[in-house]
């Protein structure tokens, strides 16, 4: 048995019926046989309730008042309860609001314009802006509550009412299909734009007459706008129609073959897109690929001009660039998210990386690729 410390707690055992020992001096004697002396207990009178005095609360006083005490925590908790039924119905408006702030700054930025059938959304933004502000204000009452409801149904419940309405029922315009060709025009170099929302874009060189000649299917008009200046470049721009029109298909097919002789500078753009672009024997002088979600495949060959920057941007993608061993490439790589996949690259600084074999290429070329979310995978053909 351990030694007692000064100070601890003296254990208390039942012994056979014996009392617990309370002292040190009953400890010694209970275990050297001795009986404890058994002191008498003595009992404290219980303290009397504590009543309140009537004349400071009268509602509790029944006999003097004859009002009955109020529950106090009840009350609490229906009050809780309605706040939070309140800023359901508020954080509802709210969204529906910031989705309609969105659709306007698209089409005040030149993005798209939301149409349905032949009424342009537009029209109602307005009036939904006003709904919703007096919602917000008056977000306690009935009238707040059901308005507040039908605005966020009207927008929500209209886009997938819409979306499950298009795909059973498909629109009555037909989707078209057709061949556009523009003649080479002879000059120092052409400059070719592509422009679309949401589309499945096939890219190739291809021995031909003419400049460009395309392919196009989609619900929705191909706007082709072509023009020289005095600089010797000529400009062919091919811009899908910007007005998203619900009861259509909004997805379109470009297939494009561009003439393999002619210098030229690329520009593609678009919201949503699967591309695949091969470059092979065009005299490519630069080249952008911009878009806010994409599948790219890029292939680049030998005639690719030294100096030529290859400039791809993206928040989402999944990107694979093909390369020519005879191609030395000074890479510039950002993204937020990392996850790039690089064989016979050195990185020089942070986010910049050079080919081993730049020093031997045939040609040098930079390429910059920005984005948010990506894969990125480059390989050696």
């Amino acid at each position: 048995m351990d030694p007692m410390q000064p100070g601890q707690e003296i254990p208390q055992q039942a012994n056979n019926g014996t009392p617990n020992p309370t002292s040190l001096e009953d400890f010694i004697r209970q275990n050297a046989g001795v009986p404890v002396q058994q002191q008498p207990v003595q009992q404290q009178p219980a303290a009397a309730p504590v009543q309140p005095d009537p004349q400071l609360f009268p509602q509790n006083n029944v006999a003097a008042t004859g009002i009955p005490p109020v529950q106090t925590q009840v009350v609490e908790k229906i009050v809780y309860k309605k706040q939070k039924v309140h800023g359901f119905f508020r954080t509802l408006t709210i969204i529906a609001l910031v989705v309609v702030w969105f659709l306007m700054l698209s089409q005040a930025l030149g993005i798209f314009t939301v149409s349905f059938g032949d009424l342009n959304l537009s029209l109602i933004y307005p009036i939904f802006i006003i709904f919703s502000s007096i919602v917000i204000w008056s977000y306690r009452g009935i009238f707040g509550k059901v308005f507040g409801l039908l605005l966020f149904l009207c927008v929500f419940g209209g886009f997938f009412i819409t979306g499950v309405y298009t795909s059973l029922n498909p629109s009555n315009q037909t989707k078209f299909g057709s061949y556009v060709s523009f003649p080479t025009m002879w000059w120092y170099a052409s400059k070719i734009y592509v422009d679309t929302l949401v589309s499945n874009l096939t890219l190739e060189w291809k021995p031909t007459n003419n400049l460009v000649e395309w392919n196009y299917w989609s619900e929705r008009n191909l706007l082709v706008t072509t023009w020289v200046v005095a600089s010797g470049h000529d400009y062919i721009i091919l811009t899908e129609n910007k007005n998203l029109n619900l009861l259509q298909n909004l997805y379109g097919n470009v297939s494009l073959g561009i003439k393999s002789t002619q210098p030229a500078y690329l520009y593609i753009r678009n919201i949503l897109s699967t591309s695949k672009i091969n470059l092979g024997n065009i005299e490519l002088r630069n080249a952008r690929i911009y878009s806010a979600g994409t599948v790219l495949d890029l292939t680049l060959w030998n005639q690719v001009k030294s100096g030529s920057l290859v400039d791809i941007q993206s928040a989402l993608g999944d990107i694979t660039l093909h390369l020519p061993k005879t191609l030395g490439v000074r890479l510039h790589y950002k993204d937020i998210v990392w996850k790039v996949q690089l064989v016979d690259f050195v990185e020089k600084t942070e986010g910049y990386f050079e080919s081993t074999n730049i020093a031997t290429a045939r040609s040098v070329i930079d390429i910059n690729i920005n984005v948010g979310v990506a894969k990125t995978t480059i390989s050696w053909l």
